[in-house]
């Protein structure tokens, strides 16, 4: 019989499936832990998530909804900013407006993109 831990082995796949079995592979210790909360300090500045684009709809712009900046394409919309204010046209559309959003309108010949 050779050793199971040699290269060409009858037994390296045997000890591999028990390897795997007796490692717990998501604890700090014997596998990368993973985290949930991503580290802020890696984050570039001026880099956007899209959150959602409205059409068609009002969106009150809270919860998972929150967003830091938006864009807009065609016209249409009615947007309140989260101090007071309502915009409802004269934007350039594709520029990204860093403003955040309490509400935002949509009809069909507009579209907001909301960014966090």
């Amino acid at each position: 019989m050779q050793n199971p831990n040699k290269k060409g082995s009858c037994l390296v796949g045997l000890n591999e499936q028990y390897q795997f079995k007796e490692r717990k592979m998501a604890t700090p210790v014997y596998g990368k832990f993973i985290d949930r909360n991503p580290d802020k300090s890696k984050m570039r500045k001026n880099t956007f998530t899209v959150v959602r684009a409205i059409s068609n709809e009002t969106l009150e712009t809270t919860g998972s909804n929150s967003n830091t900046a938006f864009y807009a394409d065609g016209s249409g919309y009615q947007i309140d900013g989260l101090d007071g204010g309502s915009i409802t046209g004269g934007l350039v559309s594709g520029s990204v407006y860093e403003i955040s959003l309490s509400q935002v309108s949509a009809s069909s010949l507009g579209t907001i993109t909301i960014l966090r």
